[in-house]
């Protein structure tokens, strides 16, 4: 089976319980972690050793060059619109 990659947008409390939940699945490789703030990334980054981090507002540049299968979107819900409109 090929394994998928993925991004995984947002650095909150709750997004170490994604970023764990990912890091458990062999068929799944996050190969990017995006965030508003792009220092909240650093020890996640550290811990589920994700090759690349950057602001939010390279994820139309990040999903090209990464050529990611899926988004994961880890943000509060009124957020979620305009992620999606800037992966579409």
């Amino acid at each position: 089976m090929k394994q998928l990659k993925g991004l995984v947008v947002g650095a909150g409390y709750f997004s170490r319980f994604q970023y764990e939940a990912w890091s458990r699945i062999p068929q799944v490789k996050i190969v990017a972690a995006l965030n508003r703030t792009v220092s909240k990334l650093e020890d996640i980054q550290r811990a589920f050793k994700i090759p690349r981090i950057a602001p939010l507002a390279e994820l139309e540049d990040v999903i090209k060059t990464e050529q990611a299968d899926f988004i994961d979107i880890v943000t509060p819900p009124e957020s979620h619109l305009e992620i999606v409109r800037l992966a579409a």
